[in-house]
Parts: C-alpha cells; sequence; structure tokens
C-alpha cells in the first residue's frame, strides 16, 4: 500500500516522518508540506457525515515523533484525538490522529466540511418546490428559548478557561422559524451563545490566534449543524418529518457538536497542557 510522509507543525516544534498508508484513490488524503496541530478532541463525538477517508495505519521511524504520539494519545484515555489541518484548505479539510485499540496502533481520518457546500449547490438546481436541505416551508420550526442545556454545562463541569460565564437569560417568544434564512440566524446565536458560555469571545484584548481559533470553530459548528438539520427531511425519517421541531433539538445538536470541537474534560486538562508546555505555547 502506498505511503505518504508529512511533517506535523507545533506552535514551536515540528515532527516529522509520519508514514500514513493509505490507497492510492484516497483523494482527501495527500502530501502537503506539513499539517498544523489545531487542538486535542474526542474523536468519538465527531459526526460520521464528516469523515471522508479512513481509517488509515500510521507510523514514524523518527523517535521524537513516537515519542511525541505516545506522550499525547497512547497514555492519555483512549478517546483523545489530535486534530490537524491542512495549511492550504481553507479550514474545510483536517486530519484526526487517534489510537486504535482493535489494532494497537495510531489511525488517521479524514474530515472534509465542503461536503455541505456540495449539497447546497445541489440544493440549487433542484426544481423550486423541492428543498433537499432544509426543512420544506410548510413546516413549522417553533423557535422557543430553552437554555437547559447551557444551564447544565455551568453547574456540572469547569470551563475549560476558569472564565466565570454568565448565565444567560430566560426568555420566551412566540415566533416560528419558516425559512431557512431563519434557521441560520438561530443557528449562529446559539454558536455565539454557546462560546461566550466558555468564555470564547473576540474582543481587542484576544489575541490574533485566538480570533482565528474561534472563527475555525464557529465555522465548522455551523457547517455541521446545517447538515445534521437535513436528518428531519428524509424519507426514511417520516416520525420525524411529522413532528414540530423544536428550537431546544437545534440548541442539542449545536451543543453536541461544541463539546466535540472545543470542550476537554477536566480529567484531559493535562493533556493538552503537557502538550502546550513541552512546545512552549
Amino acid at each position: 500500500m502506498p505511503t505518504i510522509t508529512v511533517t506535523l507543525r507545533t506552535a514551536q516544534l515540528d515532527y516529522s516522518d509520519i508514514q500514513i498508508s493509505s490507497p492510492d484513490d484516497a483523494p482527501y488524503l495527500r502530501t502537503a508540506p506539513y499539517l498544523s496541530f489545531v487542538s486535542l478532541v474526542n474523536y468519538r463525538l465527531i459526526p460520521f457525515f464528516l469523515v471522508s477517508d479512513g481509517p488509515f495505519p500510521v507510523y514514524s521511524d523518527n523517535n521524537a515523533t513516537e515519542a511525541f504520539f505516545i506522550r499525547s494519545l497512547v497514555r492519555p484515555q483512549p478517546k483523545i484525538g489530535l486534530l490537524t489541518k491542512y495549511p492550504d484548505s481553507n479550514g474545510d479539510v483536517y486530519v484526526v490522529f487517534f489510537v486504535d485499540e482493535a489494532a494497537c496502533g495510531i489511525k488517521c481520518i479524514c474530515l472534509d466540511f465542503l461536503v455541505v457546500s456540495r449539497m447546497e449547490e445541489l440544493r440549487d438546481l433542484a426544481p423550486d418546490d423541492e428543498n433537499v436541505f432544509f426543512a420544506r416551508p410548510n413546516k413549522l420550526l417553533a423557535y422557543k428559548s430553552d437554555t437547559t442545556v447551557f444551564d447544565r454545562i455551568l453547574e456540572n463541569k469547569s470551563l475549560r478557561r476558569h472564565v466565570t460565564a454568565p448565565v444567560a437569560e430566560k426568555t420566551v417568544t412566540g415566533a416560528l422559524l419558516y425559512t431557512p434564512t431563519q434557521i441560520l440566524q438561530a443557528i449562529n446565536k446559539l454558536i455565539l451563545l454557546g462560546l461566550r458560555l466558555r468564555g470564547l469571545t473576540v474582543s481587542e484584548l484576544s489575541s490574533s490566534k485566538d480570533k482565528i481559533a474561534i472563527r475555525e470553530i464557529h465555522q465548522m459548528t455551523r457547517t455541521a449543524a446545517l447538515f445534521a438539520m437535513r436528518k428531519f427531511n428524509y424519507d426514511f425519517n417520516a416520525v420525524l418529518r411529522t413532528q414540530e421541531l423544536l428550537l431546544s433539538v437545534l440548541q442539542d445538536i449545536v451543543e453536541s457538536l461544541l463539546q466535540t470541537f472545543v470542550d476537554v474534560p477536566k480529567s484531559d486538562w493535562h493533556i493538552e497542557n503537557d502538550i502546550r508546555e513541552r512546545e512552549g505555547v
């Protein structure tokens, strides 16, 4: 099987000779100057529809690289993965490294957020009376504020940045969402609320690196949430299609995605801190 060799670039050090075995017809896994480290993730919570390629076996003959993967992935809990991205992918193609317990080795998968853009293009080509992306216009999506999910976060876990986030005010509104534009606005508001509760806001005091990271998180979450909404329009989900969709359902989707892309459990803080300390961040 052909092998692709890449370098993992962190804030201070580069880890070379990362050998990825993949078939010739793997379109998303390609040779690149390097992969940039983004963050630690719980790879078990990554939505399946985002996985475009893999899993592929990963090897290395470089002692420093081998030690880095052992320290970052093997010793911590097995659910922890390394999220990396291609430098020229505009935030759409990512590679996640993780431990395959069954194979007793490191593997990687490719994530492609361009899949949502392709679905939007297909929708534009469809007849006017067909909407393959959002719920049909004649379906009412009740807009009812429900902050239970975020309240539970504040009560049961410490925030990643040790920032005391304000508790969202509970409001009641009878507005209904009829159009894709209203759904997109609701998703954006939920994402911003979730980020603010985690202490992640873009301000004049934020570093350029933090601003870029927050924008990437916002883009990934919005794209994945829009794609996840398609499940309410599938023919094989006839039961869901006949039920009224509450905003709380959309809120659960956004919160689940933010937990995947942002949250690191308190028990795993030492893992990411160890990586950043060793890299001099």
